[in-house]
């Protein structure tokens, strides 16, 4: 009499088993999808907020090295070692000769534009800082300096000291109503400006910045 062969009590459960394989499979690959969709929905806000930070602070470190240099310079305006040199100028000369020594290596020269005009008498300060170095509406603002000048005036005139540094930007392509566009560039535009009283008892070099 043969025996009948025992089922092993293994056979019942592959089809479950396959089953099983299959789901956990399908789970796993439906897992890394949605990591996928999760990391590209979060990675976009993250790097704005990553490059914002950055320019903020960028901004910040700008505007403290500007304001450092224009308080040096001015300095040499106030006691009048400009004038007794070069009284009146061309703003790039100007950059070159004062600006740029006070900026030690901090910030590019070529970038810095300054506008330095003594105020008419009776015209009180305020009314002569407005930043007037921007022309256009929204994203088509565009950096406006061509009108600036430099004539450092006489001793015992009181003298407005305008400067923009024209920087870059990191988030201009993303926020371009924030920006200035300047060369065909977005640039991020810092500006600074100063107003006092030359010190009298000088002369200067300069003809008709009285």
């Amino acid at each position: 009499m043969s025996k009948e062969p025992i089922p092993s009590p293994d056979l019942p459960q592959l089809p479950v088993l396959s089953r099983l394989r299959r789901m956990a499979r399908r789970f796993a690959r439906t897992k890394r999808s949605a990591v996928s969709m999760e990391l590209a929905i979060i990675a976009l806000p993250f790097f704005i907020l990553f490059l914002g930070t950055m320019e903020v602070a960028y901004d910040v470190f700008v505007q403290s090295a500007l304001n450092a240099a224009m308080a040096a310079t001015a300095r040499q305006i106030y006691d009048g070692t400009v004038q007794a040199v070069d009284g009146s100028s061309g703003g790039a000369t100007f950059v070159k000769n004062y600006m740029c020594p006070n900026v030690r290596g901090m910030l590019q020269c070529g970038l810095i534009q300054v506008n330095i005009h003594p105020l008419p008498a009776g015209k009180d300060f305020f009314s002569y800082t407005a930043p007037a170095y921007e022309t256009g509406a929204g994203p088509s603002y565009t950096l406006a300096t061509s009108t600036w000048s430099v004539c450092t005036g006489n001793s015992g005139v009181a003298v407005l000291f305008q400067a923009v540094y024209a920087g870059p930007t990191f988030v201009g392509a993303l926020m371009p109503a924030f920006v200035l566009t300047y060369n065909g560039a977005y640039i991020h535009p810092t500006y600074t400006s100063d107003a006092f009283w030359v010190a009298p008892g000088f002369t200067s070099t300069a003809s008709g910045c009285s």
